[in-house]
Parts: structure tokens; C-alpha cells; sequence
């Protein structure tokens, strides 16, 4: 397991940034043909996915600019 320290804002800022990661994934598999392409941007989703909800546990939430 790999432990990393971040302020409350570099937090925030993550979060946002991981969310904004998962919209433009989602955009990309709707849009691609490319079946094997497709299958790793799902299983990438997949796995920002458990980051995000590792931040939200921590209780971490998007920083509001």
C-alpha cells in the first residue's frame, strides 16, 4: 500500500481533477469504435472510479472555485 499526504486543498484539487478524468472517459468510450480501445477506457474508468470514492471515504470533496 502506498500512503501520500496531501493538504485538505491539494485534496479538493485531486478530486476535482479526477472527476473531470472520469466525464472525459465517459465521452471517449461513447464515442469510439474501437472495441478493444473501448474495453481499457471502461476498465480505467472503473478503476478512477475507486480512487474517487477512496477520497470520499476520506472525506475529501471537490473544491469549489
Amino acid at each position: 500500500m502506498i500512503t501520500i499526504n496531501l493538504s485538505e486543498e491539494e485534496a479538493a484539487i485531486l478530486h476535482g481533477i479526477i472527476e473531470s478524468f472520469i466525464d472525459e472517459t465517459r465521452m471517449e468510450i461513447r464515442h469510439t469504435d474501437n472495441r478493444e480501445f473501448r474495453e481499457i477506457l471502461v476498465k480505467q474508468e472503473e478503476l478512477v472510479k475507486r480512487l474517487l470514492h477512496e477520497l470520499e471515504i476520506a472525506g475529501v470533496k471537490k473544491e469549489i472555485a
